[in-house]
């Protein structure tokens, strides 16, 4: 039996909305099994939502979520894919009441930060839930009276070298894209639109030391290796933006070294 005979059947059955949820689905997309199962999920919920006969209106709904921004927005954006023409949004960040919580489940005796330094502490970290738990676990074994100090330090530390391992081949890459990098990080969350001006490659040109301007083909050839390797995931058509914001800010605090305009 199909799969969309599987979901069919079921959707006859339960009559209620179905709602699959994949997680870290762009793994389907490394291996043969993983494609076709996302063909037949494709076909799955066509079967399912285009039936005749649904007079309860039921659907099925499939949800994907994913840590490859750029792998998962290919997936919904480019023609070759099964899911193309799906919506695609960023999940919202924890907020808090999340931050409120997780300092509850702490013990009564344990040395907790202020609210305000919690908050500043998850945003440095980039709001993630795994890495924040660690530290509020890590100052427990510091001595001394400063709480929030301790624990906006080690966040600070925490982020700068989750962000150096993020640069480290970045650091090692060619010149081209370190420059590409650098003016992409410079745009911060609204992206870079530039890289295909005629101003831009004559100024990258340049700063390469390159006789000839470089092309736009060049250029995008860059900007899709670095996508690949999640560094850059495009906002819209030509423009871009850092994955790791933290990363970007690192980046730019050391711009010499990274041979910036």
């Amino acid at each position: 039996m199909s799969l969309a005979e599987v979901f069919s059947e079921l959707a006859a059955k339960v009559d209620v909305n179905i709602v699959l949820i994949i997680d870290e689905i762009q793994e389907t997309l490394k291996s043969n099994h993983g494609r076709n199962l996302l063909a037949a999920l494709k076909a799955a919920r066509d079967a399912v939502n285009l039936r005749p006969h649904n007079p309860h209106d039921t659907y099925l709904f499939i949800v994907g979520t994913g840590s490859h921004r750029s792998v998962v927005t290919a997936m919904a954006s480019r023609p070759s894919q099964p899911f193309y023409g799906a919506d695609r949004m960023d999940f919202p960040v924890l907020g808090d009441e999340f931050i409120r919580w997780q300092a509850a489940q702490l013990p009564e005796d344990a040395k907790k930060p202020t609210e305000d330094a919690l908050k500043k502490g998850f945003a440095i970290l980039g709001c993630r839930p795994k890495v924040f738990r660690q530290m509020l676990a890590e100052i427990q074994h510091y001595s001394g009276a400063d709480i929030d100090g301790v624990f906006l330090t080690v966040c600070s530390n925490q982020a700068r070298t989750d962000a150096e391992e993020f640069l480290m081949p970045i650091y090692k890459s060619d010149l081209v894209t370190r420059l590409l990098f650098t003016e992409i990080a410079k745009a911060g969350d609204v992206g870079c639109r530039n890289l295909f001006s005629t101003a831009f490659l004559s100024a990258l040109s340049e700063k390469t030391g390159r006789s000839k301007v470089i092309q736009a083909s060049s250029v995008q050839s860059k900007l899709a290796a670095m996508q690949k390797k999640d560094w850059i995931y495009p906002i819209s058509h030509g423009n871009y933006a850092v994955s790791d914001p933290q990363a970007a800010r690192v980046w730019l605090d050391n711009l010499e070294d990274n041979c910036a305009f």
